[in-house]
């Protein structure tokens, strides 16, 4: 048995619910028209969706062509391109592909027995199998007049609720009841075939979907035992697959091959039989590129490549059936990202807003790591993060520097030899260790310059002296190829020299495309050096001048107005 997925796996999606137009929260099936457009099939009418905007189809005024229900439950396209609408107590309409009703078709016809349609399915042969309240029934629709083909229907089914369907190739029908599980029926022989768990493994007797895969096998859907597999050519079920809920509502096979199954509580898990690989897609509250929500009620496969996902409470995702070009994470409620750290181990370490967490991408687990019992009640803001072989060093706002040594679970205050707090009440915004072993720290009130027991050796502060700054706020801290240590500020980049101690500043527009200095880089000793700001990117060459490779009066970069979140 293949096992569930350790943990979730992130991937990114789309999501459309109510706030982007869809008529309402519950999607209980969908389909791709072939003009491209989406239909969903909502508790509140269809909603289409073109990729831009929304098109609503209500039910229609008495005696007029239309929906005569607004609760809409399955749609199928026939032969013909023609899109069957089944709703739960009004029957079916039948549309074409610009959305106009062809015909409608209620119980009293006399054709079928319940309006309470639940499942439609087409066959090869261009009729309809419907599954009702009251059985199973097969139509054909030609100019606009429903009749019922003749040959065997289906009888003696143990129960009247018939809630999924699927038509094999060779015209035979898996039947899924809501109290008696799986049925198979041969139009041809009229011979039905009947699995529960009286005669088989399939415990679970309320059959949501059946879906034949590419292999032949079939997949059954079950509100009370999960997932079970049928092996056609010799009658067996089993269960393959370990799923962590009972309840799999929908099934669907994308086009490189996984099967995709919709679960009521834990979200899509999807099962790659070439590898045996499972991977769990799960919602996160407030997160609009994660899956809408984790009760997952339809599954459709895209013509170009997406998985079109249905919930029952919370409107539509797509997700991508590739793999995602970019492993994406959403850890924390604000979703404000300070500081990154090598963890070990593919590890990483991640500072917020909200606090501290721990990614192992082994395991695609994101931690959040518990600050409040050394620091007391958070939420705690952690600007910078300082991964070392000794252990780890993080700037807390309001808490200092906070260090958790290798081996150890409990954080405390970074302090100089003489129990002082180090960098004091500041507000740190930056952490660099150098080549010669001091620590750099930059705040809003300036740089500080400890040595490695934690002694202060300078604070460098707004001035006009040689050893001061032209802004007390920190934006970047470098260590060059050359150990030369460069400080970007809101007022332009010092460059430090180490016999002296005293600093070049390069500041001004004729230099700069803008003083707030965000980030420094370079590549080898003598090289041009990249200055990122607020306004742009420029390179800088050995006389801290423009580089050649900038021409008078322009920059490399087009300016891109970053907006402060600090304030």
């Amino acid at each position: 048995m293949c096992q569930p997925a350790r943990s979730e796996t992130q991937k990114s999606a789309i999501q459309l619910t109510i706030n982007d137009g869809m008529s309402q929260s519950t999607v209980n099936d969908i389909l791709q028209a072939d003009d491209g457009r989406m239909w969903f099939a909502t508790g509140d009418g269809l909603s289409l969706y073109d990729g831009e905007s929304f098109q609503y189809v209500y039910r229609a005024q008495p005696d007029a062509p239309g929906l005569a229900n607004n609760y809409t439950f399955a749609l199928a396209q026939d032969t013909n391109g023609l899109i069957w609408v089944g709703t739960l107590g009004g029957g079916i309409t039948v549309f074409d592909q610009q959305v106009n009703p062809v015909a409608s078709l209620r119980a009293a016809s006399g054709l079928f027995a319940s309006d309470e349609v639940f499942d439609l399915a087409p066959g090869p042969d261009g009729t309809m199998w419907i599954a009702h309240g009251r059985g199973v029934t097969q139509l054909r629709l030609d100019d606009g007049t429903f009749t019922q083909p003749s040959g065997a229907q289906p009888a003696n089914i143990d129960t009247d609720y018939i809630r999924s369907l699927v038509v094999s190739a060779d015209g035979g029908v898996y039947i899924g009841t809501g109290s008696a599980g799986l049925y198979h029926f041969d139009p041809a022989s009229g011979q039905l075939t009947h699995w529960d768990d009286s005669n088989s493994a399939l415990t679970g007797l309320t059959v949501l979907d059946v879906l034949i895969d590419t292999d032949g096998l079939v997949w059954i859907a079950t509100e009370d035992a999960g997932l079970h597999r049928l092996t056609p050519d010799t009658g067996v079920i089993d269960q393959p697959l370990a799923i962590p809920d009972d309840d799999v509502e929908a099934l669907a096979q994308g086009q490189d091959g996984r099967l995709w199954i919709g679960t009521w509580s834990n979200g899509i898990f999807v099962y790659d039989p070439a590898t045996g690989v499972m991977e769990n897609y799960r919602s996160r509250r407030g997160v609009r590129q994660r899956i809408s929500s984790d009760t997952i009620v339809a599954l459709t496969p895209g013509n170009l490549g997406r998985m079109w996902i249905g919930t029952y409470d919370n409107g539509v995702s797509s997700v991508s059936q590739s793999p995602d070009l970019f492993e994406t994470y959403y850890p924390q409620d604000s979703g404000v990202i300070w500081a990154l750290a090598d963890a070990g181990r593919s590890g990483l370490w991640i500072g917020g807003k909200d606090g501290l967490l721990r990614l192992n991408r082994n395991l695609q687990n994101l931690a959040i790591v518990d600050l409040d019992k050394d620091l007391g009640p958070g939420p705690h803001d952690v600007r910078a993060i300082l991964s070392e072989p000794s252990g780890v060093i993080i700037a807390v706002r309001d808490h200092g520097l906070q260090r958790r040594k290798a081996g150890q679970l409990t954080w405390s205050r970074m302090t100089a030899p003489d129990g002082s707090p180090v960098a004091g009440d500041a507000f740190i915004r930056l952490l660099l260790r150098a080549a010669d072993g001091t620590l750099w720290i930059g705040t809003h009130t300036g740089v500080f310059h400890v040595g490695a027991d934690g002694t202060q050796l300078a604070h460098y502060v707004e001035g006009d002296g040689p050893r001061d700054l032209p802004h007390n706020r920190t934006r970047s801290l470098y260590q060059g190829p050359d150990d030369t240590i460069w400080i970007g500020t809101s007022g332009g980049l010092s460059r430090w020299n180490a016999d002296t101690g005293d600093f070049t500043t390069v500041s001004g527009l004729d230099v700069l495309p803008d003083n707030d200095v965000r980030a420094v880089w370079q590549g080898a000793p003598g090289d041009p050096l990249y200055v990122g700001t607020q306004g742009g990117i420029v390179l800088l060459d050995s006389d801290y001048g423009p580089h050649p490779a900038d021409r008078p009066g322009e920059w490399s970069a087009e300016r891109d107005d970053l907006q402060d979140a600090a304030g």
